[in-house]
């Protein structure tokens, strides 16, 4: 069921309400080490994760604010953004949207598991990219992060066998970031370890 909409008042009233709330544990340290690792944000508050499960729990999920969320350059905002998007309403066009700003490793870690690893239409999205041996390093490291992590939380659920047919291409692919590699091995394993199991 579609979320309530939301007032454009009501939408301005609590994005003030979260940058305020930034301002008020910002960490320096933080963001300069992260600037030193390569992840460089236009605007960076330096929130752990943690703190930003917290404020999201302040708020209702809502299409409206998440995409106000998601339409800004602030770090923070972006990963709240994929915390209140109702689930529930997740188009393929909004995976589109969420991916043209998840432009560094770690918003597309945060896309993958705080929104598409708990969606079926994701999962499935994610199968036909990998399947699909899809040349977008980016979404394919999205892809195989929300199929890795909905593979950890929900065990018994089949996938398609084609989908362990091309890890092991990924894996081998030389040419492919590590991460990416890494991430495929990973779930390359823990199907393998299903599988034996299930002997």
């Amino acid at each position: 069921m579609p979320s309530s909409p939301i007032d454009e008042e009501t939408i301005a009233t609590q994005l003030a309400a979260i940058r305020a709330a930034l301002r008020t544990r910002m960490d320096g340290s933080v963001a300069q080490s992260m600037r030193e690792s390569g992840l460089d944000y236009r605007y960076n508050w330096g929130w752990t994760r943690g703190y930003l499960l917290e404020l999201a729990a302040q708020y209702q999920p809502s299409r409206q604010l998440a995409e106000a969320l998601r339409d800004t350059s602030v770090r923070e905002l972006l990963i709240l953004s994929t915390m209140l998007f109702p689930r529930e309403e997740l188009t393929e066009q909004d995976v589109e949207a969420f991916l043209e700003k998840a432009t560094n490793v770690e918003l597309q870690e945060q896309l993958a598991f705080n929104l598409l690893s708990y969606v079926p239409l994701a999962i499935r999205w994610a199968e036909e990219v990998v399947t699909d041996r899809a040349s977008d390093e980016a979404k394919l490291y999205v892809a195989l992060l929300a199929i890795a992590n909905y593979t950890k939380r929900q065990p018994e659920k089949p996938l398609p066998e084609k989908l362990t047919e091309v890890l092991d291409s990924y894996v081998s692919a030389e040419e492919l970031p590590m991460h990416c590699r890494r991430v495929a091995y990973d779930l390359q394993v823990t199907l393998e370890e299903r599988t034996a199991s299930n002997e």
